[in-house]
């Protein structure tokens, strides 16, 4: 079964309409952010792409449509002072 999809603006982020049913599936969402900036954490993947399973939706995106995704862990300060690693992931063409 072929997927058809077509971008949409949805503001923020280009969104990536699966034309089959109408859904905008978790994977595409977070493929589409990932092709309109430059890389994702998991705040944006929440916030933007609606999704608290970043990692699975990156996993789907390496293993099943054979994507190279780079992930990056860098130091954030959280709300308390304390010194965090947040990983963000960057699509590689």
């Amino acid at each position: 079964m072929e997927r058809r999809y077509e971008i949409i603006n949805s503001g923020e982020c280009l969104m990536a309409k699966q034309t089959r049913d109408d859904r905008v599936l978790r994977d595409d969402r977070v493929l589409a952010f990932l092709k309109s900036h430059d890389t994702i954490n998991f705040f944006e993947g929440l916030y933007q792409c609606g999704t608290s399973r970043l990692p699975a939706a990156i996993w789907n995106l390496r293993h099943k449509r054979k994507l190279n995704i780079h992930k990056e862990m860098r130091p954030h300060t959280n709300q308390f002072g304390d010194t965090e690693r947040i990983a963000y992931y960057k699509l590689i063409n």
